[in-house]
């Protein structure tokens, strides 16, 4: 009988050693699942400076929308920009055209006094040839 004591105390012990490296497996796989956490969520295990993966997701998120916003906003802007600076060039140049339109009108009119002009001086020169030949 004293062989069966032995053995169960050396299979106890067996047990008690698996046991004991089970047990430390889970407590290393906890503290891994901690530090993952930690990683991701945030915690107290987390070293001085470094914030979690989802706090640096949502932070290039949000600076991706407010980059967009602020390009939207230029765009808009620029947009409004050329559109106002079109209409000012179109009516610039409309302007210019109807200058250009009124000079030659005007420039015509001249020409036409300037012809009617020397047109009166001959007939002023042929009215007094015949007054002086009379």
């Amino acid at each position: 009988m004293p062989e069966q004591p032995d053995k169960c105390f050396e299979h106890h012990m067996l047990l008690k050693r698996e046991l004991e490296d089970f047990k430390k497996e889970f407590d290393d796989l906890t503290k891994s699942c901690r530090d993952m956490h930690c990683f991701f969520f945030g915690g107290v295990t987390q070293l001085d400076g470094h914030i979690s993966f989802v706090d640096k997701v949502n932070s290039l998120y949000e600076n991706q929308q407010n980059t967009r916003k602020f390009y939207n906003t230029f765009l808009s802007i620029f947009g409004c920009l050329i559109v106002t600076g079109l209409v000012s060039l179109g009516m610039a140049c409309h302007s210019f055209q109807m200058t250009n339109q009124a000079v030659t009108n005007l420039t015509k009119i001249i020409e036409n006094t300037q012809s009617e002009n020397v047109e009166i001086k001959v007939e002023l020169a042929q009215l007094k040839a015949k007054v002086g030949s009379q």
